[in-house]
């Protein structure tokens, strides 16, 4: 999904849970754009808890996301996949 990208756009930091089946940690990387934690309530509460009250921490976060989601903004993607094409393209 969008989400976590629409997330980071907003200047929001994402908390997301361990997954092998999910590439958000590829997107999110910990203590930069977010925070991972291990897919059990208890883990996830702390880390939330931990953020609420870390004002600083939170608003440094939420502007490393928002600077990471410009690189996935469609037309900085599109422009990047005809620069690829152009590349392969034999001369």
């Amino acid at each position: 999904g969008l989400f976590p990208l629409e997330a980071m756009a907003a200047g929001i930091p994402v908390v997301h849970c361990e997954s092998s089946q999910s590439a958000l940690s590829e997107l999110v990387r910990p203590g930069r754009e977010g925070e991972r934690t291990a897919a059990e309530p208890r883990a996830l509460a702390a880390v939330l808890e931990r953020l609420l009250a870390d004002v600083e921490t939170r608003r440094t976060l939420g502007e490393n996301a928002r600077a990471r989601a410009l690189g996935y903004d469609w037309e900085v993607v599109a422009d990047a996949v005809e620069d690829l094409y152009w590349e392969l393209v034999p001369k």
